[in-house]
């Protein structure tokens, strides 16, 4: 009876570690998935494609190519929705008049915020002039979105302009002082159309 040895050589499974893809914006261009891992091992995803049109966490099943001692493995992605943002003011008017000459706005929905034409970084803007704003919110990870809002101006607002060159809102509650040193009564003419 002969005997014989025999060698065999039994390799540790391999898991494939990859970089963990950070979180992606609605809509944003996605990062392709890796065909081999950080540690050398090759294969395919499934999906193969990151999909960013739908807010939410996906799994991703990466399966290693056939003749590798290696494990299949997966990883979690989120897509996070775009900020919800919106726009209020102290007032609730979008209009300014004789008597409501400056609006207070406040931004809400995102953790930072952008004001355009110079007023700021700051969730409020003070407006004092008719026109367009928008303010552009942003996440935690950077997903942007704006909001507007239309600031008119009541240009039909009748206005009174008196001695003290004070004005004075057609309709407003007002008194007006004179004074005299050479007259004991006054009489008073209202002029249509005039001042």
């Amino acid at each position: 009876v002969a005997t014989d040895d025999v060698t065999i050589e039994v390799t540790p499974e391999v898991t494939p570690l990859f970089t963990q893809i950070d979180a992606i914006c609605v809509d944003d261009v996605a990062p392709f998935l890796p065909s081999a891992s950080n540690n050398g091992v090759t294969g395919t995803w499934s999906p193969s494609l990151i999909n960013t049109s739908v807010a939410g966490i996906s799994t991703y099943t990466f399966t290693p190519d056939p003749s590798q001692c290696a494990l299949i493995t997966t990883m979690d992605i989120e897509i996070q929705d775009l900020p919800a943002i919106t726009i209020t003011n102290n007032t609730g008017s979008t209009e300014l008049t004789c008597t409501l000459i400056d609006i207070s706005l406040t931004a809400s929905g995102g953790d930072s915020y952008s004001w355009d034409g110079g007023l700021g970084n700051s969730s409020n803007a003070n407006i004092s002039s008719p026109g367009t704003y928008t303010v552009t919110g942003y996440s935690v990870i950077g997903c942007e979105s704006s909001a507007q809002i239309i600031i008119t101006e009541d240009n039909t607002v009748d206005v009174i302009v008196n001695l003290a060159e004070n004005e004075i809102c057609s309709g407003e509650d007002a008194m007006i002082s004179v004074s005299s040193t050479n007259a004991t009564s006054f009489d008073w003419t209202i002029i249509e159309n005039g001042a």
